[in-house]
């Protein structure tokens, strides 16, 4: 989709206004997550697609091995998981305490994907290295 916007002299703001509006409500209203980077966004093509086994997770993305242990061990102590992801994860996820949606398996980076459909639901899994870095992963639901 593209936009164009108009210049216009008497009401600048108001047209700047209306635009970030209609912005909003596009980005709310797209089948994209937070997590795009991580996705190959793509509608199940047939039957089978729609039948694989499908998940939802939450994860914490940091730049290195040690942060993510230290992060793992807190929240092994009690923490919040979502309150950890919104204060220490690089990914855009982290605003939404990590929250990455539904996702069918083959949608993931690989290494992701092995784990959240191979792993204990409900646990804390990681730290996993992928190119974007170290990831905490909980699996918080997994249908077969």
């Amino acid at each position: 989709m593209i936009f164009r916007v108009v210049a216009v002299r008497e009401r600048p703001l108001h047209i700047l206004r209306i635009f970030c509006y209609f912005i909003v409500k596009f980005v709310e209203n797209s089948r994209y997550s937070a997590a795009s980077d991580l996705l190959r966004i793509q509608e199940p093509k047939n039957k089978k697609e729609k039948d694989m086994a499908r998940a939802s997770a939450r994860h914490i993305l940091v730049s290195t091995e040690e942060e993510c242990n230290n992060l793992k061990t807190q929240i092994e102590n009690g923490s919040e998981f979502a309150e950890i992801a919104k204060k220490h994860s690089s990914c855009p996820s982290g605003a939404k305490g990590g929250d990455l949606g539904e996702f069918n398996q083959g949608q993931m980076v690989p290494e992701f994907d092995q784990v959240v459909f191979n792993d204990e639901v409900g646990k804390v899994h990681g730290p996993l290295q992928t190119q974007f870095g170290y990831h905490l992963i909980e699996i918080t639901n997994r249908v077969d």
